[in-house]
């Protein structure tokens, strides 16, 4: 297989897809004054004008897509394999074309006047080698102007005196690089003020600036000014009429007309209680139009989850003296109940295998208000096939049921009027019970409880409250083989007692991936939790091992800090950061943390290169057969990853990756030596990995291969902790014995 490859490379030459008197173009080379290298962001933005973009090649070595459109032959059918090999998968070679290079030099000489280098010259040097063409460009840029003055229009009428109340919220600052995205930016602010200050009609394209440059200190002084062509319609602020909300257009011949408050609802059957879909329109009538309240409105009745087509239309009030416009919310109703059967075949990596069923229920409108209710029955069994353990059995039943309102629901007090009206909030009862039942170990029956708070600030903040959350499980009918284990294992012993975990949870979330036009977008997330303290204070003991109602509570506090960077390269990709860490601290009443609040590292979205839950705590090193009962697990986690992803063809991306980390004890175990973390030992206790990635990214689904190999142990003496040292790459059962595929769906961050 490697021969052919060798031989597939050697033999195929690109130009041989092109004419002698053609050259094949391979690529741009930009040289611009080192000063400018400083600035990664500007050489990303100056490649990504330069056309066109060379043929892609497999590795950065061989043109794989244009063998395959070359392969494919002439004469394709308008459908079948070789028109998705041609068309599809294949690229047809890019041929230099003299038009291309002063195309890219205009381009680029209007990128930099974009950004504010006035003063920039470009060249270009079309180079020819062997048939390929590569073409270099020479940028001098000169200096980048900043903003001097920004002058607004004078107080001619009502418009321009809102303008000019609206300077305080300005971006265009003295001292800032001139940008023209800052100017467009700039405008759609403004146009967003009036907007929601009754000017309806208004657009942000009667915004003009006129640019007075001084060459001497490098600086621009912005006139901005209302454009001749602006109609009066555009000066006018526009109040509400009635408002009308039609459900179903298609179905209203024999539909009736609710009127709530100002709201005419037209339905024929009516989806919502009116005090429900009320409470989602924020358009009030005799209000003045505002753009924000109609944005919030439609991002309502999304939230509502009721509704698949939303769409606002106003028409003006002809009748009306004085400017009124009309609401029209257009509602096209979605299924409201569905059932979903899922049957699954799993295989994990402690070896247990075996088939699962769902059957999952979901009402999304409960009793005509927007509540979503849901009921899942899960069965699934699973076996050891091919270990030391093998006929191992495992048997999981589990009854779901979770009830969302969408409103933050609190005794005696209405607290959604403190919340942002824009975005919706909901409040979640649920309540799982499950059956274990694993054979030559115990039988589990578990509940869990919860009663949590959901709610958006602004569009990258969201704030997550669980106020009630109790989790407890049982024991029993345990075998002689689990008694002697539970016995003799403090960790087992703490993971399968019989308790209750009683607690309050909080999560914020900041994200702006979707909202930033910067290169450089940011993710955090945080997470506290305390669990036992009330049942504590009641019982009032400051011992370990007491009970509630005769079942022993856990009590501890836990906090997870979870920090993302995504550095944006556009058509090359994006590079991807990951800071983890984790704590938890048992205190009183525990000696442990619950086995559910433990850490764990190694697996498909933590250390790529180490098999699920296999690292740690710290340099300890897990000697047992049996993996069924016990994973390595701690206290204190640290993890960090850095990503490479980049588009290979169509919906198929790539990723290089590597990861570090590893999780310790707080506590001394005797039974788990080198566990107890230290910082000065941290550096050397460190799991190293690195790997290659293959997804399917079709934006509804993402299935992802990640493909990690060991470099760092830290299990091992450490004169051995590095791999890499002993690896042999000519050997199958090195490969083997040291690669780890990781099958999962979405991304890993």
């Amino acid at each position: 297989m490697i021969s052919l490859t060798l031989l597939l490379l050697v033999g195929c030459k690109p130009t041989r897809y092109i004419s002698k008197d053609e050259t094949l173009y391979t690529g741009a080379k930009l040289k611009m004054d080192d000063k400018f290298y400083e600035d990664l962001s500007l050489k990303n933005d100056l490649d990504e004008v330069i056309i066109p973009e060379p043929n892609r090649k497999l590795l950065g070595l061989f043109p794989l897509r244009m063998w395959f459109y070359h392969v494919a032959g002439d004469s394709v059918p308008a459908k079948g394999i070789r028109h998705w090999l041609k068309y599809k998968i294949g690229e047809e070679p890019v041929v230099y074309k003299t038009y291309m290079a002063e195309r890219s030099r205009n381009n680029l000489q209007y990128e930099l006047k974009r950004q504010g280098y006035f003063d920039a010259r470009t060249s270009f040097d079309p180079v020819t080698v062997k048939q390929q063409t590569t073409v270099e460009y020479e940028v001098h840029p000169g200096f980048r102007y900043r903003i001097n003055t920004v002058t607004f229009p004078d107080t001619t009428n009502m418009i321009t005196h809102q303008i000019r109340n609206s300077r305080v919220n300005t971006v265009l600052k003295k001292g800032e690089y001139y940008d023209l995205d800052l100017l467009k930016e700039e405008r759609a602010r403004i146009g967003s003020y009036l907007n929601n200050r009754g000017y309806y009609a208004f657009i942000p394209d009667y915004i003009g600036y006129k640019l007075d440059s001084s060459r001497v200190n490098h600086t621009i002084d912005l006139i901005m000014y209302l454009k001749p062509s602006m109609p009066d319609k555009a000066t006018r602020i526009f109040t509400l009429g009635d408002i009308y909300a039609v459900e179903d257009e298609n179905a209203q011949a024999d539909s009736d007309t609710l009127n709530f408050e100002g709201i005419h609802y037209i339905a024929k059957e009516p989806a919502l209680k009116p005090a429900v879909l009320k409470r989602s329109i924020l358009l009030r009538p005799g209000e003045q139009f505002r753009l924000d309240r109609h944005n919030a409105t439609i991002g309502k009745l999304v939230g509502l989850d009721v509704y698949r087509y939303i769409n606002i239309n106003y028409r003006e009030d002809s009748s009306s003296k004085t400017p009124v416009l009309i609401p029209e919310i257009r509602l096209t109703t979605d299924v409201p109940r569905t059932f979903d059967l899922t049957l699954e075949a799993a295989t994990k990596s402690n070896d247990l295998s075996g088939p699962g069923l769902s059957l999952d229920y979901k009402d999304r409108n409960f009793i005509h208000r927007a509540q979503k209710l849901g009921i899942g029955l899960n069965a699934g069994f699973e076996t050891q096939l091919f270990s030391k353990q093998k006929g191992v059995n495992s048997l999981n039943l589990s009854l779901k049921s979770s009830l969302e309102i969408p409103k933050l629901v609190f005794p005696f007090v209405d607290i959604n009027r403190f919340l942002a009206d824009k975005y919706t909030s909901s409040t979640t009862f649920s309540l799982d019970n499950s059956f274990l039942r694993r054979e030559q170990f115990f039988t589990m029956y578990s509940l869990d409880a919860g009663w949590a708070y959901n709610w958006q600030e602004t569009a990258e903040k969201h704030h997550s409250l669980k106020i009630l959350s109790l989790d407890y499980a049982n024991i029993y009918q345990r075998s002689d083989a689990f008694i002697k284990l539970y016995e003799t294992d403090p960790l087992v012993t703490q993971s399968y007692a019989e308790q209750f975990i009683l607690s309050w949870q909080y999560t914020f979330t900041y994200n702006n991936q979707q909202f930033t036009k910067r290169r450089i977008a940011t993710y955090f997330s945080g997470h506290v939790e305390t669990a036992g303290n009330l049942l504590n204070l009641l019982d009032g003991k400051r011992t370990t091992g007491n009970t509630f109602f005769g079942v022993y509570y856990a009590q501890f506090a836990r906090t997870t800090l979870d920090t993302r960077f995504y550095y944006d390269f556009k058509r090359y990709g994006s590079l991807v950061y990951r800071l983890y860490g984790g704590m938890g601290y048992a205190y009183n009443n525990s000696g442990v943390l619950p086995y559910s609040r433990q850490f764990f590292a190694g697996g498909a979205n933590s250390l790529r290169g180490f098999r699920y839950h296999s690292i740690g705590p710290g340099s300890y090193r897990d000697t047992t057969v049996n993996n069924i009962l016990s994973d390595q697990s701690g206290d204190l986690k640290l993890e960090t990853s850095l990503e490479y992803r980049f588009p290979i063809a169509g919906f198929f991306k790539g990723a290089v990756f590597m990861d570090a980390g590893n999780v310790w004890l707080l506590h001394e175990n005797t039974n788990k030596p080198g566990g107890l973390f230290k910082a000065g030992n941290v550096p050397s206790q460190l799991a190293v990995d690195a790997g290659l990635g293959l997804r399917l990214d079709a934006s509804i689904i993402i299935l992802r291969l990640d493909i990690g190999m060991p470099l760092r142990n830290p299990s091992l003496s450490s004169g051995e902790r590095w791999l890499t040292r002993s690896a042999n790459l000519s050997s199958w059962n090195w490969y083997k014995n040291n690669l780890v595929f990781n099958l999962a769906l979405g991304y890993p961050f």
